[in-house]
């Protein structure tokens, strides 16, 4: 009977210890879920991992998933086959379809492209199914339907991850270990991350306990104060919270000391910078001059050296799913690292040592990923590594993608553009930045990294809107060309309105010495034509003058007779002849004639050249228009020798018998 009794004895120690064990050990446990309004593909995945850089990879139905901590982007295979397995091999991923194996590799605007291998890579080998993994001081074991295990070093279960206590679903495919506290699980619907023991962990849900009013840690085990009741939960057992009587912690919460707190003026006095929390809802004191101070849904810790200021450490309970309630907010202190405040969704532990040590910052990976705008022509992608951005004044969109690491939850951006605004956006998980048509100019693109400490990395692409063509440089210069050639043209077009002035003036000018010249000239061709017609009057009158004495001469010599000597009958037709003859007077003649005339002897001449001078006298006093008498009294022959002369000037000009002479002459 005694050693029954010893027996039962051990085996209930045994069973408390063991018990005692277990709870001792349990972790917290932070779970984000990926789903199908994420990453915008098939909710069943395959296999995963997570490369050097931040980036995961997933084989999911759809094609290749990948996640830079703040875009995932989808990569189907030519054929849309689903990818099975993806593996990592020298910064190169390869996968493994229904239909193929091929590798991946990223084009000059960040896509990745596909290359289906046409033979075997002894040097590349995929995963089976991961059943099971070690992650430090816990092993990891998956199922087909019951979710997720977490087990310590010995095997004793200190977690069961189900869709009842947070997973998102319980057939995991495979699993991925990021590092001893971080693991990746492929499921059959959706993507998740697991990390043990992270630096906010909620204690207990409003649900279940109540709102936070107080807190105090004692003897490693935490004690709230709530508007429902009194809890307790040992720091280091199942870390749940169980209620106990008010007077067995009164005591306990009133051996707290008030801490000083100080009023935003007086912070803003003191400290005239601390940043964009300048001024704002509440100020939580933590120890001498170590304070918290919170807007919207962001804390920040910081220690006031004099009017120095230093930042502890801060966050944006955003990354974390958590929501810091409104009214009769709480941030309490349990000692120098760990923290509780009262959030919408419960009680919530922070550890900022943890925080602050646990941050895993890749600087190389805060980059643009990819580029891309948008234009009456469609889609256009650029080189994410350029360090400016010229985009057309008639593009409709542009978007920018940012990327960052998988390597903590601290991945939501802030941006703005100088030139448009001075004030940061609000912070943002999702890496895409979108902004419509601006007006043209340089614009400065600033992007700024979330993180629990330090300054906030930043990165900056220049923009710049190129002006409509007839705005560039290059109009510029044609308009300046074209300014120029109108210049000149105006200036030749003056002067050529000048010229054409002055040289209608001289025109004028020279039209009226025309004009004179010709009145001059009308005035002594008509002198000359008067002279000509005196010259010719007086030559008719010579002839006739001369035939009245030749014939009175004859009628003397025929009455007389022998009575009239025939020396002086010779002697006086001798001198009727000389004068009928004198050659003067017909070169005077012929001088008056050419120039009233138009030198119409000379052209005469040149024409018909066979000729004689008796011709040309013919012809001359036939163009005068005289009488057949006339020209018989002017030339003292007969009429009818005149008319055998005619006859004679026409045979020798060859001209036409039923041409008129007279009328060819005139014309001449």
């Amino acid at each position: 009977m005694y050693r029954l009794v010893i027996c039962i004895t051990f085996c209930h120690l045994l069973t408390i210890f063991v018990s005692n064990a277990r709870m001792a050990n349990t972790p917290f446990v932070f779970i984000k879920n990926y789903g199908l309004s994420e990453y915008k593909a098939s909710s069943q995945n395959w296999d995963l991992l997570v490369s050097p850089d931040g980036i995961l990879y997933v084989a999911n139905n759809s094609g290749l998933l990948t996640f830079d901590g703040n875009n995932w982007i989808l990569y189907e295979l030519p054929d849309k086959s689903s990818v099975l397995r993806v593996t990592l091999l020298r910064d190169t991923v390869f996968t493994r379809s229904e239909t193929s194996i091929g590798y991946w590799t990223p084009s000059s605007t960040g896509e990745l492209t596909y290359q289906e291998l046409t033979h075997d890579r002894p040097d590349v080998s995929f995963r089976n199914r991961t059943t099971s993994l070690s992650a430090g001081k816990y092993e990891f074991t998956s199922t087909l339907a019951e979710g997720v295990h977490i087990a310590d070093s010995a095997g004793n279960i200190l977690v069961h991850l189900t869709t009842e206590n947070g997973l998102q679903d319980n057939i995991v495919n495979n699993m991925y270990m990021e590092n001893q506290r971080k693991v990746w699980f492929a499921l059959d619907n959706g993507v998740c991350v697991i990390i043990m023991d992270p630096a906010l962990s909620l204690l207990a849900k409003r649900s279940k306990v109540g709102k936070l009013s107080d807190a105090v840690l004692l003897n490693h085990t935490i004690y709230i104060r709530t508007n429902i009741n009194y809890y307790k939960s040992e720091m280091y057992g199942d870390k749940s919270f169980v209620p106990i009587r008010a007077e067995e912690v009164v005591w306990i919460f009133n051996q707290k000391t008030e801490k000083e707190t100080i009023t935003p003026e007086y912070l803003l006095k003191e400290t005239p910078y601390i940043g964009e929390l300048n001024g704002k809802e509440k100020i939580y004191p933590v120890s001498d001059r170590l304070y918290w101070l919170t807007n919207d849904n962001e804390a920040r810790l910081i220690h006031l050296k004099g009017k120095d200021i230093q930042l502890r450490c801060r966050i944006l309970f955003d990354n974390y799913h958590m929501n810091l309630i409104n009214r009769g907010r709480q941030i309490i202190p349990l000692n120098d690292s760990l923290h509780i405040a009262s959030t919408v969704q419960g009680v919530l532990l922070i550890n900022t040592m943890r925080l602050v040590n646990n941050t895993r910052e890749n600087g190389l990976r805060f980059r643009f990923t990819r580029i891309e705008y948008t234009d009456g022509k469609g889609i256009h992608l650029h080189d994410p590594d350029l360090t400016k951005l010229f985009l057309p004044y008639n593009f409709h969109e542009a978007t920018v993608y940012v990327g960052s690491s998988v390597f903590n939850p601290n991945n939501q951006i802030s941006y703005r553009i100088d030139n448009i605004s001075s004030r940061w956006s609000e912070w943002q998980r999702n890496g895409k930045i979108t902004f419509l048509q601006l007006p043209e100019g340089d614009y400065k693109l600033r992007i700024r990294k979330y993180i629990p400490s330090g300054n906030f990395p930043e990165i900056l692409l220049n923009i710049r809107i190129c002006p409509p063509w007839y705005k560039t440089r290059w109009a510029y210069y044609v308009y300046f060309i074209l300014f120029v050639m109108l210049v000149l043209t105006a200036i030749i077009a003056f002067k050529k309105k000048l010229k054409r002035k002055e040289q209608l003036r001289l025109d004028a000018e020279q039209q009226k010495v025309q004009q004179l010249k010709g009145e001059m000239l009308e005035k002594e061709l008509k002198n000359k034509k008067n002279e000509l017609m005196i010259q010719t009057s007086a030559l008719t009158q010579r002839g006739i003058a001369m035939q009245t004495l030749s014939k009175e001469l004859d009628r003397q010599k025929k009455m007389l007779g022998d009575h009239y000597p025939d020396r002086f009958y010779a002697k006086m037709h001798s001198l009727l002849n000389e004068t009928l003859n004198n050659q003067s007077e017909w070169i005077a003649f012929d001088t008056y004639f050419d120039s009233a005339h138009q030198d119409f002897i000379d052209r005469f001449r040149q024409r018909y050249p066979g000729v004689n001078h008796n011709d040309i006298r013919m012809c001359c006093l036939i163009r005068m228009n005289l009488s057949t008498k006339e020209i018989a009294s002017i030339l003292n022959i007969s009429i009818r020798a005149v008319e055998l002369r005619r006859y004679r000037l026409r045979k020798r000009m060859g001209l036409e018998t039923d041409k008129n002479l007279s009328d060819f002459l005139m014309k001449f």
